[in-house]
């Protein structure tokens, strides 16, 4: 029973009115279950999908690249922005349609602590596939080439600083 702040009590019963459940009943409760089951694991089926990409050849190289400009410190300019672009020498090429080069939106320099950063966080992915085995028959290592830029009140466009960068070109070495 249960009493509440104004004096009323409320009593509550529970009885058992099935006495036992019968074959066709717990038949359709397997069947219910088995196909909760099935859903189930077709639902996993769909997620996890069932086609996966073949590895390379034997002597191909495949290289995942996923990136991020993350910000600019140490410049005076204002709205800043960071037009990139990838350089593959001979023996390496991307997947069709996929951009090898890109913009990051404009981003306000703060004054801070460390001095002026710009933040951009802008994220970038890229597969790169190189057939030919021996270092020497391909021209080198993909690079990354990075422009920081400004955009003046006037809408003129100035390059502050246009640069290869090798800790990137290291990292796909």
């Amino acid at each position: 029973s249960i009493e509440n702040s104004d004096g009323d009590v409320w009593e509550y019963t529970v009885e058992q009115v099935v006495q036992g459940i019968s074959d066709t009943d717990q038949s359709r409760e397997k069947d219910v279950m088995d196909e909760l089951f099935s859903r189930h694991a077709s639902m996993l089926h769909n997620m996890v999908g069932s086609t996966f990409t073949e590895p390379p050849q034997e002597g191909a190289e495949r290289v995942h690249v996923f990136g991020e400009i993350a910000r600019a410190i140490g410049f005076d300019a204002d709205n800043l922005f960071v037009n990139y672009s990838f350089d593959l020498p001979l023996g390496w090429c991307v997947e069709e349609d996929v951009e090898m080069r890109g913009l990051t939106q404009r981003s306000h320099v703060r004054e801070t602590k460390s001095g002026q950063i710009a933040h951009f966080n802008h994220p970038f992915e890229l597969t790169l596939f190189n057939s030919t085995s021996k270092e020497e028959e391909i021209g080198g290592r993909p690079r990354l080439f990075v422009e920081v830029c400004s955009h003046k009140i006037t809408k003129m466009f100035s390059i502050v600083i246009q640069n290869p960068v090798d800790r990137i070109t290291n990292c796909l070495s």
